[in-house]
Order: structure tokens, then C-alpha cells, then sequence
């Protein structure tokens, strides 16, 4: 993995320093859902994809497949799963295997490297990742998912955002504004099919819980490594950090489809 990815991946992952990588599998092993809710995924594609039996899924930073998999197994769907930790895609083989799906298909790779590639299916799905394209905006964000799917295909993304512009609001990362992302939605030639934002930052994930199994680990790998202990420290910070962003935030996951040619 070269410099670049590594950076990417430590951003994505909430990582400050990229030296921590290789024990992120380890922090983040009791922890199943990464971060979307996949109830109401699955029920927007039912709803507004009468025919996903029938189509192929992109599924970029997939995780441990909390989402991939179930789409795999209650829609039928051929579902590719890739993700740049081959612990998490690993770990994704074994649950489909233990369920028994065979519509899946798994990569390890970095996810800005599979959309210069992937094409033609039906929908991609980018859950709980951010922004991690090109300029880190919503725009770039959007031209490349949509280049991964058939001309009028779907795109899935859960995002967080100001809900309007908040020069009063001090956030540890940057995010955009709704209007922002609308703007893009224009902007890249998609049009907004469906949206949910009821209760994701407050029931569908147990931030308390996530970050005391974090903590727990965190003190196991210092007792190991105790001249890490302020990697480790940090990173733990740096999760009550994103934490604390949220509370200030909306989130949202959007059902959007292709318009206009590329």
C-alpha cells in the first residue's frame, strides 16, 4: 500500500497518523457496523429498485459487509465488496460463508483506485466512508461513484453535513452544507430518488458502546506496545472527536439515480 492510500485509509478510518494502521483491525474487531444503519437501505432499494434481484452492486469501503451482505442475502443481488483492510473483507468472507451466500464477490483494494476501473453496474453503494475522491468535496465525491454505474444507475451514500452554513460551529473535520451537496447533486448530473435521515445519529448506533470497546482495546494494544500508548490514546480521542462533530451534524443516506450523460 503506497503513502497515498495509507493516508486515505488512516482519514477514512479516523486515524490521525497513518503509523497506526496496522492495529486498526484490532481496535475495530468487536465492532460489527461500521456505521451504517441497513434497514433503511434495504428499503429504499425494494421500493425504488423493483428489479435488484437482477442487478450487480458495488459496494466501496464495504467494511465487514454490514451492509453488502445483508443486500446480498434479502434481495438476491450479485454484490461486490471491496475494502482496503484485507482483516475486514476477511471477515466479511466468513459471515457470508456462514450464511451460506454465494452472490458475493470479495477485493481487497483501495477504493479510489476501483472506481478509475470499475464500470457498468447497476448501483454503488459508498456507506460511512466520506469523503476520500479526489478534492474531498461532495462533488468529486459524486462524479466518481457515478462513473462506476450504467448511464441512468443508482448510487447509495450515507453522508454527514451542516444542515446550513454554521461559521459559529467549530467541528474537529470539515463537512459541508445540505445546499452543498445539492448543488453537487446538480452538478454531477444525478437526481435525488429518495432520502432517510430519521434517528441515525441517535438510535441505530450505540456510540457509547463503540467507544468503550474501542477504549478496552486501545488499553490492551498499550499494555503490549507502552510505547504507543499515545497512539493508541489518540486514536481513541480522535473517535470521541467525531463523536462530538455529530451531535452538531445531520446525517443522511441518499437514493440517487444517473441523468445526463458523462
Amino acid at each position: 500500500m503506497d503513502k497515498i492510500t495509507e493516508q486515505k485509509l488512516a482519514r477514512a478510518l479516523g486515524a490521525e497518523d497513518t503509523e497506526l494502521l496496522p492495529y486498526l483491525p484490532y481496535l475495530l474487531q468487536d465492532l460489527h457496523n461500521l456505521g451504517t444503519p441497513v434497514k433503511p437501505v434495504l428499503d429504499m432499494l425494494k421500493k425504488h429498485m423493483p428489479n435488484i434481484s437482477t442487478c450487480r452492486v458495488l459496494d466501496l469501503g464495504a467494511g465487514k459487509g454490514c451492509v453488502g451482505l445483508p443486500i446480498a442475502k434479502e434481495t438476491g443481488a450479485a454484490v461486490y465488496l471491496v475494502d482496503a483492510i484485507p482483516e475486514f473483507i476477511e471477515y466479511a468472507k466468513s459471515k457470508a460463508l456462514e450464511t451460506g451466500l454465494t452472490n458475493c464477490e470479495f477485493k481487497v483494494e483501495d477504493i479510489t483506485r476501483t472506481v478509475q476501473t470499475a464500470r457498468d453496474f447497476d448501483l454503488v453503494l459508498l456507506c460511512s466512508v466520506g469523503n476520500v475522491f479526489g478534492d474531498f468535496t461532495s462533488l468529486s465525491t459524486l462524479k466518481a461513484l457515478k462513473q462506476t454505474v450504467k448511464k441512468d444507475g443508482y448510487i447509495i451514500v450515507e453522508e454527514s453535513y451542516f444542515a446550513e452554513k454554521a461559521f459559529d460551529v467549530k467541528c474537529k473535520a470539515e463537512y459541508e452544507t445540505l445546499a452543498d451537496w445539492f448543488a453537487s447533486f446538480k452538478q454531477a448530473g444525478v437526481r435525488l430518488i429518495a432520502g432517510y435521515d430519521e434517528g441515525l445519529r441517535e438510535g441505530d448506533i450505540d456510540f457509547d458502546r463503540d467507544n468503550m470497546l474501542i477504549q478496552q482495546r486501545a488499553d490492551e494494544l498499550s499494555r503490549k506496545y507502552p510505547d504507543k500508548k499515545a497512539l493508541f490514546d489518540g486514536y481513541v480521542q480522535s473517535q470521541l472527536n467525531e463523536c462530538d462533530d455529530l451531535e452538531r451534524l445531520q446525517t443522511s443516506i441518499w437514493l440517487l439515480q444517473g441523468t445526463e450523460d458523462r
